[in-house]
């Protein structure tokens, strides 16, 4: 239908989510302090990835899901972390702004999603940090025997009369406030205040001692291997779909790479940096979650391993006390540099979306001593600290999970998007890096009286007629020749359209450039969630070879492959000087 039969109204909410953010001119300009080297980015994902989840995770998965062949799931699910690390590293390079999934959603999705995504994402933070000081506190109750929670008990009180029964009943409310995990959130957070120049080293000592402690005990482990743990027990005592299923928890080990984007505004070359600090990172992660996984499975039989303390617990049931408490101090360790590096990027993006006037602007101050979103760390962290001493965070943090999952594939998806509509550039001139933050433009020079909201974004504007116009440049689907309104180059401007001997494809040749892939995109979406239901439902009659389950399988198969073939007749944007994925298509599908 026409434009003209829409309600004004309509047009002016649709306009308001579907408008994206130009891409600063001057991708360098920034007021915080470039100051991170590749190495400060590696050990900064290493940090946030290699923390607790090898000590918590890996003893569940032995137990539950695939035994022996425990470091089988952490390969595969290593392999899924650098694929989406790919995605996050060619928007990284291209945009190298503080935000991250926010940040690149913004960019090429819009306002909407973007608002979306980043208040996911905050969450996600808050949550985990909250999580994560919890587990310090746990963690260092278990190897004092229980003496900090019995002192608090003793002389400060509890929040329940009588202790609760967790293994019958799920309680939002802890039994005794946290006070040790406060403490630890709010000493992360002045370390944070100090400046990422400074700060940096605190992750660098810590993320090394973590690293060097896995490593002896992985050498321990080895040392005292047992072969016949593998040959006379089960090899995959779940079979492949428990590696599988295993390796879909595994994965949350990996969760944390994407600091490493968010973190990119403050990175001294964020274009060669960015790429191999992402991959290097997920790498070194992979090889010892894998290496320490099979020593530990080596070192004690399966079924013995203590899925709450693996390692400590089975290198104490050797008689290995002195290495027992070595480990958990490696533990104590990777809790901690799993908090800072949780803690750095918290703030940025809130700063990202107070920058953008999602939030509120003095969110986004930077101080101009340490060049750092002091109000946004301020704030995240005493939420955190809060949720921490108050609740019992694990089952709410592990529901709110999809969130990060979510944020993964949007990113996944927002590269195939930038490589057929090119972001749009603004029409502002660039911010000096010892700018406020807080200048903003007034849009009013560039959509006339129609602008009351001044953002540093591209607005639309709507002319006397009622249409949506594009005068502030904002880049929907469609509008220009596909360069998203930018200044375009004879070399650019076939992006987003038919090839030159599919260009008489009935349909698609009528289509504005862009539109073609991003309908492709979303079919394929929905042939891919298809034929997952119908696995996952209808398994069983698969199986048995039933002609409607079968024919619905082939039927979605063939939709995604359709899918496929409209992406593969249009142009893609051929001018990316930065990092570019290779395949970008079939690798967002296997990392689906």
């Amino acid at each position: 239908f026409k434009r003209s039969m829409v309600p004004l109204g309509v047009q002016r909410l649709w306009t308001a989510m579907t408008r994206t953010k130009p891409v600063d001119r001057d991708m360098m300009s920034t007021p915080l302090n470039r100051c991170l080297s590749t190495m400060d980015l590696i050990l900064l994902g290493v940090g946030n990835m290699c923390g607790a989840g090898i000590y918590v995770l890996t003893g569940t998965v032995v137990k539950k899901k695939a035994g022996p062949a425990t470091f089988l799931s952490y390969l595969i699910a290593g392999f899924t972390a650098f694929l989406n690390g790919l995605c996050y590293a060619e928007l990284g390079s291209r945009v190298p702004k503080a935000g991250s999934a926010y940040s690149y959603t913004y960019v090429a999705t819009g306002e909407f999603l973007a608002f979306v995504i980043g208040w996911s994402i905050i969450l996600e933070y808050v949550l985990s940090a909250a999580s994560i000081a919890r587990g310090f506190s746990g963690t260092l109750d278990a190897l004092t025997s229980d003496s900090v929670s019995n002192w608090t008990i003793k002389h400060i009180g509890t929040f329940y009369t009588q202790a609760p029964n967790t293994t019958s009943d799920d309680y939002l409310i802890s039994y005794y406030p946290d006070f040790m995990s406060v403490l630890l959130v709010l000493i992360v957070a002045v370390i944070l205040s100090l400046g990422a120049n400074l700060s940096k080293h605190f992750n660098t000592v810590t993320t090394s001692l973590n690293v060097i402690i896995l490593v002896f005990t992985t050498g321990i482990m080895f040392s005292l291997a047992n072969t016949a743990n593998w040959s006379s027990h089960a090899f995959m005592p779940y079979h492949f779909s428990g590696v599988l299923s295993g390796a879909a928890t595994c994965f949350y080990a990996f969760i944390g790479f994407d600091a490493i984007s968010v973190s990119s505004e403050e990175a001294k070359t964020p274009q060669k940096s960015l790429p191999i600090a992402t991959g290097v990172s997920v790498l070194v992660v992979t090889i010892l979650l894998v290496l320490a996984s099979a020593a530990l499975t080596l070192f004690q039989p399966w079924e013995l391993i203590d899925k709450k303390a693996a390692f400590t617990s089975a290198l104490a049931d050797r008689q290995l006390p002195w290495a027992m408490i070595i480990t958990g101090i490696g533990s104590i360790t990777g809790i901690v540099a799993a908090l800072y590096c949780n803690n750095y990027a918290m703030p940025r993006v809130v700063y990202a979306m107070a920058t953008d006037g999602l939030l509120f602007r003095q969110l986004a101050y930077v101080t101009p001593v340490t060049k750092v979103p002091i109000v946004a760390i301020i704030a995240t962290s005493l939420l955190a600290a809060l949720l921490a001493f108050l609740l019992d965070i694990e089952a709410l943090a592990d529901f709110l999970s999809i969130g990060t999952l979510i944020a993964y594939s949007i990113v996944a998806c927002n590269v195939i998007i930038l490589r057929y509509l090119r972001p749009q550039m603004a029409n502002y001139p660039p911010i000096d890096a010892g700018q406020d933050t807080a200048t903003e433009v007034d849009e009013a020079s560039i959509c006339g009286d129609a602008a009351d909201d001044r953002r540093r974004i591209s607005d639309g504007c709507l002319d006397a007629d009622g249409k949506a116009g594009n005068a502030g440049g904002v880049n929907r689907p469609g509008a220009g020749g596909g360069d998203g309104g930018g200044p375009t180059s004879q070399l650019g401007e076939n992006i987003g359209r038919l090839k030159y001997y599919f260009r008489n494809i009935p349909v698609l040749r009528r289509m504005n450039p862009g539109i073609g892939p991003i309908i492709a995109l979303l079919v394929i979406i929905a042939g891919i969630i298809g034929a997952s239901l119908t696995v996952n439902i209808g398994l069983a009659d698969l199986s048995r070879g039933h002609p409607l389950a079968v024919l619905l399988l082939i039927f979605f198969i063939i939709v995604i492959l359709f899918g496929f073939f409209v992406m593969l007749v249009h142009e893609q944007d051929k001018d990316i000087e930065t990092f570019k994925v290779r395949f970008d298509f079939i690798i967002k599908k296997l990392t689906d």
